[in-house]
């Protein structure tokens, strides 16, 4: 017999107390939990399904999946929803059956649609793996201040003078999201070229020594110029970096396959899982995912802090115990 109740998450109340459990896992600030709850409300109304919840039999949440639409894809006349599953956590005792009925559940509801997810751990991976999500390797790359502010752009040699995009047929561009309510856009003028940029301000973190520090950054999702070369794009970043006052400008918007990326030194290979309803789209960028989300400092700060709690405690404890 189950010990516990899958349910879908399609009512405001459920929502909240999903995202206060959610919230309570992945130490999320309050702000962290109302942006999400906003994204959410906002992006779903088509489909009233905010994702999964598992109830022990005393009523009490113990697992939480987040479903969230990410915009639509149009291609030969034909249609289909993106969907990202996201903050994923169910406890230790219900997983197992308790992940596979969810998948279940999530395959059923979302059949024709295509599903993405962005930031999945190993365990994730091979649940999906087994419906049908395949792994997508894509190229994050970043170009921080101190590329460009020694840079010299009148040096670039010939190599770097070379396209950088070189195609962009395959990409898929979702509207009307959430994204559209909090992203920043500018257009900055780069050698004699219009380009609008759109994105968020947010923050990662670095360490330095051993020592957290967060940092601005800039997240690019969006441009408007497909014909730009490495040159450009140093020049583009420098002024975004001058502009919003961040540490560094990145982007994960473009697949390697069509980047020539020979000239960069911060480029990281990533991944993501996709269940496609169309084989021709290749890649799907964060945009409209959780990941479109302003990430606040305290939302970096807080597991730190949750650590360094820990390690006091132990130490108080040791201590205590040393004495007795």
């Amino acid at each position: 017999m189950k010990n516990f109740i899958l349910k879908r998450i399609n009512n405001k109340n459920d929502l909240n107390e999903s995202l206060i459990f959610l919230a309570n896992k992945f130490n999320w600030s309050f702000l962290r939990r109302q942006e999400t709850y906003k994204m959410l409300i906002s992006q779903n109304q088509k489909k009233i399904i905010f994702g999964y919840l598992l109830k022990n039999r005393s009523n009490q949440i113990v697992g939480g999946l987040l479903t969230l639409l990410q915009g639509q894809i149009i291609l030969n006349s034909k249609k289909t929803n993106v969907v990202n599953i996201f903050s994923w956590f169910i406890e230790e005792k219900f997983r197992g059956l308790g992940g596979l009925e969810m998948c279940i559940m999530l395959d059923k509801d979302f059949k024709n649609h295509t599903i993405t997810n962005y930031t999945p751990s190993n365990e994730v991976i091979n649940i999906l793996k087994a419906f049908g999500f395949k792994r997508i390797y894509y190229q994050l790359i970043s170009v921080n201040i101190l590329n460009t502010i020694f840079l010299n752009h009148k040096k670039f040699s010939r190599n770097q003078k070379r396209l950088l995009i070189k195609d962009t047929h395959k990409y898929f561009y979702p509207n009307n999201c959430y994204i559209d309510k909090i992203k920043l856009s500018n257009a900055f003028i780069v050698n004699d070229k219009k380009i609008l940029v759109e994105g968020i301000k947010t923050h990662i973190i670095k360490s330095f020594f051993k020592i957290p520090i967060v940092l601005p950054v800039f997240q690019i999702f969006n441009i408007s110029e497909h014909n730009i070369s490495y040159e450009e794009w140093i020049i583009l970043c420098r002024k975004i970096i001058l502009k919003y006052l961040v540490f560094s400008v990145n982007t994960s918007l473009f697949n390697s396959d069509i980047f020539n990326l020979s000239n960069f030194k911060n480029k990281y290979k990533s991944s993501f899982l996709i269940q496609n309803s169309f084989e021709e789209i290749s890649f799907i960028p964060i945009i409209g995912s959780e990941l479109s989300l302003v990430t606040n400092a305290k939302d970096l700060l807080l597991p730190i802090l949750d650590k360094f709690k820990k390690i006091i405690k132990n130490i108080f404890l040791y201590r205590r115990n040393k004495l007795l």
